[in-house]
């Protein structure tokens, strides 16, 4: 019989944001702990949230592999390591200070813009054990500012988000974005139909596609990619990894099931190459595939498939650099969109702005952008930049797509 241990803690302050005041601030600390055991093949898994008695939740999980759940006991290379990465990043002890002092400039710098939704405060601590000897230990902390945005001219109930995601706050920088996207959302700019330069999150171009990269889907055949691992399938440019290393948040560098990925990135595709796909160890020994570390698992379920922090490898320093200066379309929200099982994407894009010599110049109508993933991220696929046209940290991809006007 095998056991594993794990222990999370999550502390986290949220102010909710209405009409641009702060309406309230929510404290909450949870605690979750986990022991999963596997014998036979099989695998028990018993959680509780807040102060328990390890020998009990052990003794649980034993009984509960009378549940007869399938899952081999895959054990990862013994490892003890742990990380401390926690920052002081804002003033906790004022939180409702700090968040009251950045509306308030908003609220000047933008006067059209209402805010709403949460600016909020993540600390999390993760220990996983094994009776192999591995002890990983990870402590985190971000500073998260999650506004949506109306202009008081519209009858919409949101016009545009800004998000930010960081471990390094500087309010300054924070009142710069808004500002520039204000300017442009203020700015009316039209195209016309055709092939451009489409920049965006990386999320963008491969979210609604992850699913051909899922071992049970390849497994079955159904998969844009059939029978690609170790194939060169898209631009040799492109390494598409989970993300374990500095650059990662408040991301713990190990998954749920305690594996801990090489250098800090788990690629799934390298060069060009697929080099891995989605997997819990159980899935990646059924279908003897090899696997991106990144397992997910609630506190008292058996693990699953997850995705983990997915990041592009950098072809580029800025953005600029990868879009010159020609006419290119900036995506800064979508609504859905979807790929089909010939890679086939389509994507109604709600905002977008026109950019121009490498700089924001207005807001464009709503768009539509469309391509094949087998022709974007391959010859169209030019390249990705963590400096964008914004403060914030947050990559940009650019690839060339179809556009056009609803």
């Amino acid at each position: 019989m095998n056991k594993e241990y794990i222990y999370k803690k999550s502390s986290s302050l949220s102010v909710n944001v209405a009409a641009s005041k702060v309406e309230s601030l929510r404290k909450v600390v949870e605690t979750t702990s986990t022991v999963r055991v596997y014998d036979n093949g099989l695998i028990g898994v018993a959680g509780q949230i807040g102060d328990c008695d390890m020998k009990k939740l052990e003794a649980e999980a034993i009984k509960n592999l009378e549940n007869k759940i399938p899952y081999p006991c895959v054990p990862s290379p013994v490892i003890v390591r742990s990380e401390n990465t926690i920052k002081n990043i804002v003033d906790t002890d004022n939180f409702i200070d700090v968040s009251k002092r950045l509306l308030a400039r908003l609220e000047k710098e933008t006067p059209d813009f209402l805010f709403n939704n949460k600016i909020q405060y993540y600390e999390d601590e993760v220990n996983y054990i094994n009776d192999s000897g591995s002890n990983l230990s990870y402590k985190g902390n971000e500073f998260v500012i999650a506004l949506s945005i109306k202009h008081k001219s519209t009858a919409n109930l949101m016009d545009l988000t800004y998000v930010s995601e960081t471990n390094d706050y500087d309010e300054d920088k924070a009142v710069q974005d808004v500002k520039k996207l204000y300017n442009a959302f203020n700015t009316p700019a039209s195209i016309e139909n055709g092939k451009y330069k489409v920049i965006a999150s990386p999320a963008v171009f491969v979210e609604t596609a992850l699913g051909n990269f899922m071992a049970h889907m390849y497994a079955s055949g159904a998969t844009v990619f059939k029978d690609g691992l170790n194939k060169k399938i898209l631009n040799d440019k492109l390494s598409i990894y989970a993300d374990y290393t500095d650059d990662a948040i408040n991301v713990p560098f190990f998954d749920d099931e305690g594996d801990v990925a090489e250098n800090g990135k788990s690629y799934l595709i390298e060069n060009g190459v697929l080099k891995a796909l989605f997997a819990n160890k159980n899935a990646a020994a059924l279908y003897n595939v090899p696997r991106v570390v990144s397992s997910s698992a609630s506190y008292d379920g058996v693990p699953s498939t997850g995705f983990g922090s997915l990041r592009f490898e950098e072809t580029a320093t800025d953005v600029k650099e990868l879009i010159g200066d020609d006419a290119a379309v900036f995506v800064m929200m979508v609504g859905g969109g979807d790929t089909t099982s010939s890679g086939d994407y389509a994507c109604p894009v709600h905002l977008a702005f026109l950019v121009k010599n490498g700089e924001i110049v207005g807001k464009l109508p709503p768009l539509s952008v469309t391509g094949n993933i087998k022709d974007y991220l391959n010859d169209g696929y030019v390249g990705t930049a963590e400096k964008g046209f914004l403060n914030r940290r947050g990559q940009l991809s650019v690839c060339e797509m179809d556009v056009t006007n609803i």
